[in-house]
């Protein structure tokens, strides 16, 4: 099928396609960079240190206007996005059901009664708290919520 389509393209299109592809990944990896240890500031790095004193597996990226770090604390995976001056302005951390807020779960419960919940997130931006939660549903399809800490439904999509 492919093939086909480019035998049909002129070889000007093809060389087009392929450059146009290229920038777009070019842009998708300039995007972020990672980086060493040594190239976080200061400032950012001694809050990260403070806070998350049992952090390991520290893996840190540059990005536009942002240094994301990814690390685990206990079997929790976490991400952080702290600006130039060093104030975190996002964290996501893996969590278990029980860290759900009862508001969360009924509200779930509401909507998808006799689902199983699998990955579930508490997600801090700028202290505008939601839980992201993937679930299986009684009927066996997967779906991606993410609701407040009252337990409204701002998403819900397939996952």
């Amino acid at each position: 099928m492919v093939n086909v389509i480019l035998k049909k393209m002129s070889v000007r299109k093809r060389w087009l396609i392929l450059t146009v592809g290229l920038l777009l990944c070019s842009y998708t990896w300039a995007g972020a960079q990672e980086i060493k240890r040594s190239q976080v500031p200061s400032i950012i790095l001694n809050r990260f240190e403070t806070e998350f004193r049992n952090a390991r597996d520290v893996e840190w990226e540059r990005k536009p206007g942002l240094y994301e770090v990814e690390f685990e604390i206990g079997p929790w995976e976490h991400k952080v996005h702290y600006d130039r001056d060093g104030m975190k302005v996002y964290h996501d951390r893996e969590i278990g059901a029980d860290q759900l807020p009862l508001m969360v779960k009924d509200a779930i419960r509401r909507k998808y009664p006799g689902c199983s919940l699998k990955d579930m997130k508490h997600i801090d931006r700028k202290g505008q708290i939601t839980y992201e939660v993937e679930i299986k549903t009684a009927d066996g399809r997967e779906r991606e919520l993410v609701l407040d800490e009252k337990g409204a439904v701002r998403s819900d999509r397939r996952d």
